[in-house]
């Protein structure tokens, strides 16, 4: 679980970060935390991020089903990408990610027992 928590904390650096360049580099003269809202670029690049570095992390902890971490990412990256051809509200974008964290925490449980009970056998 500290993988996941440390790729999101690094998604979430992501986001921050492209957020950063594009209100700086606009030069807008607004308060900042008043205008602040999340665009769908930052949400792209943040979910690669997160799939990055969770695969790193898993091919540290379990290099052998280290890309099967990442299958309930793809629909998160994927519609992330579709958010930012469209150009839509990016809010939409949390119930995906929400539900393919909820699909990683059952298969990451699910990997985990499968690994305990070769263990024992």
């Amino acid at each position: 679980m500290i993988a996941f928590g440390s790729a999101a904390i690094g998604g979430i650096a992501a986001v921050a970060l492209v957020e950063d360049l594009r209100y700086f580099a606009g030069g807008s003269q607004d308060l900042f935390w008043s205008t602040w809202h999340i665009h769908p670029l930052s949400m792209l690049v943040g979910s690669l991020a997160y799939v990055a570095i969770l695969y790193m992390l898993q091919c540290l902890n379990d290099r052998d089903h280290a890309i099967e971490y990442l299958y309930p990412y793809v629909l998160l990256v994927g519609f992330s990408g579709a958010n930012l051809a469209i150009r839509l509200n990016a809010a939409w974008i949390v119930l995906v990610a929400l539900a393919c964290m909820g699909w990683s925490f059952i298969q990451a449980r699910a990997f985990r027992s499968r690994r305990r009970g070769s263990a024992r056998g």
